[in-house]
């Protein structure tokens, strides 16, 4: 099932897998902090987001889905 942002989650998803096998958009990241610094450079990298440290947050990064919203909510500021 996607979400309201289906591109966007799916692009997500595939870097998310490139640190850890995540098959679903609500499954947990569980994300270390190495992984987490890696995949917030993959962002700023490959769509062109800046992501300041006061957004690395639980809340943003707990899932897919969460990131996406994220994500689509920064590309409209």
């Amino acid at each position: 099932m996607t979400g309201p942002h289906p591109e966007l989650e799916r692009t997500l998803l595939a870097l998310v897998n490139e640190q850890r096998d995540v098959l679903e958009l609500d499954e947990p990241l569980e994300l270390d902090s190495f992984e987490l610094i890696v995949l917030i450079e993959s962002l700023e990298a490959r769509l062109g987001l800046v992501v300041p440290a006061r957004d690395v947050t639980p809340e943003h990064f707990r899932n897919v889905r969460a990131l996406a919203s994220y994500v689509a909510a920064r590309r409209q500021t």
